[in-house]
């Protein structure tokens, strides 16, 4: 049972509950991965992974940070679910089950954003021969989850080229061989910014998508052209050339808009919602890229169109109402913005740092200091290493209107605690991590 609105809002992801009407698209993740999991459904796979670090914030925001544990798969009597029980039971199996099981398994589970028990259970699949059926497939999941680890430092090491490998070694008509090299080319675009290997990697992920006989049915071809053309955007950005981004991003938009002609006409009624949810899962992405292209290249009407109809698609997810407070912002309309940031923070994970800190900087501005300084104070509890919130505290107990009368303790802390350079290190890098919560691994 969901005993508040976070928990209400992403129970799928606390005990494979049914996401609510007004859920953020993600939650079909896990959702759509059990139907697949459970009764073969074969249903569209939602793209969005949430960061590692989710889980946690998640049971903290939902009122469950005391039953928190090392093993992900424990639950509390609250939460305790049929399908749950379920879901311990086919881990526990796991090295029994058939490959495709297996690979459905751990499809799941990344959903959930079990990463570890995802990474520990699918050790041995690389090792297998690539030329099993499933095998790439499962050896691709595998490396989700490890990259999913590392991004939030929980693991030390994980090469992204693994998915060049597992690309060299897959059968090219496969879903496993489309899917490594999209992540080469996200890798080339947002981690190691090489315009060179993220155009070959496009044009290798293009070959793929093209061939005739590429193992995908019609409505997920249509999706994964969108999401193709929406990478593709990227190069065109990293070059500066504004008008042949917004060219392909403009043919990115309009596939996206177009995929729901190409759900199946005998799709049952009880799928109908999940179908609707892939379709604008994968605009989702689109209004989201086209946001930051009006705001990279000027055009803060777009951007601002873009964010709004986002918002409008999907209400309960906070990180739209981070994109268009920015917009907002850029725009000079600070009370706006201070609004779109507060409805992200209340809204609930991930973001809510974020969000905390946003709100306080736009009130800040705006002469609230009070106001100001206890949301900064909030930010600061949700993530305790992140640099920033403390800095905004400072700021504002050095103001001529400062709130330092009516936080006196809190004064002190701040005057007496500066922070360390060895602190700072840790929380810079939690501040840099704080802008891209979501991973968007198919």
């Amino acid at each position: 049972m969901a005993h508040n609105f976070t928990a209400w809002l992403y129970q799928p992801y606390l005990n494979l509950g049914s996401a609510a009407d007004t859920s953020p698209l993600h939650c079909y993740g896990p959702e759509i991965a059990f139907l697949n999991a459970y009764r073969y459904a074969n249903l569209p796979e939602i793209q969005a992974l949430l960061p590692a670090t989710f889980r946690k914030e998640l049971w903290i925001a939902a009122g469950y940070g005391e039953w928190l544990s090392e093993n992900e798969l424990s639950q509390p009597e609250p939460l305790r679910s049929n399908d749950w029980d379920w879901l311990i039971k086919r881990v526990s199996g796991f090295a029994g089950d058939t490959i495709n099981d297996q690979v459905l398994t751990l499809q799941l589970l990344n959903k959930l954003c079990l990463y570890k028990t995802a990474a520990d259970l699918s050790r041995e699949i690389p090792e297998r021969s690539i030329d099993e059926p499933y095998v790439a497939e499962g050896a691709y999941y595998r490396y989700v989850a490890l990259q999913s680890l590392k991004d939030c430092a929980f693991i030390g090491h994980f090469s992204l080229d693994s998915y060049a490998e597992l690309f060299e070694r897959a059968d090219k008509k496969s879903v496993a061989a489309l899917h490594a090299s999209y992540q080469m080319v996200l890798a080339n675009i947002k981690y190691k910014y090489d315009v060179e290997q993220a155009q070959y990697w496009c044009d290798q992920h293009q070959r793929v998508l093209e061939a005739e006989d590429l193992d995908v049915n019609d409505f997920d071809y249509a999706r994964f052209r969108s999401r193709f053309y929406r990478v593709l955007g990227f190069i065109p950005q990293m070059k500066g050339e504004r008008e042949q981004c917004s060219k392909i991003m403009q043919r990115a938009e309009d596939l996206a808009r177009d995929v729901s002609r190409h759900i199946p006409t005998d799709t049952p009624t009880e799928y109908a919602r999940h179908f609707s949810a892939a379709c604008q899962e994968i605009l989702y992405p689109v209004l989201e890229s086209r946001t930051k292209e009006g705001l990279w290249s000027g055009d803060l009407q777009l951007a601002l169109a873009k964010a709004t109809e986002a918002i409008n698609m999907c209400p309960a997810d906070p990180r739209l109402f981070l994109h268009h407070g920015e917009v907002l912002a850029a725009l000079d309309r600070i009370e706006e913005a201070s609004d779109s940031y507060l409805n992200s923070y209340l809204v609930g994970p991930p973001c809510q740092s974020l969000a905390a800190y946003m709100y306080a900087q736009c009130q800040q501005i705006l002469g609230n200091a009070k106001q100001a300084a206890i949301f900064f104070k909030i930010s600061s509890s949700i993530d305790p290493l992140a640099l920033s919130p403390i800095e905004g505290l400072q700021d504002c107990f050095e103001e001529r209107t400062s709130p330092r009368d009516d936080f006196p303790s809190l004064a002190i802390y701040v005057s007496e605690n500066r922070l360390q350079e060895g602190c700072a290190v840790v929380g810079n890098q939690v501040k840099a991590y704080q802008g891209s919560q979501f991973e968007e691994r198919a």
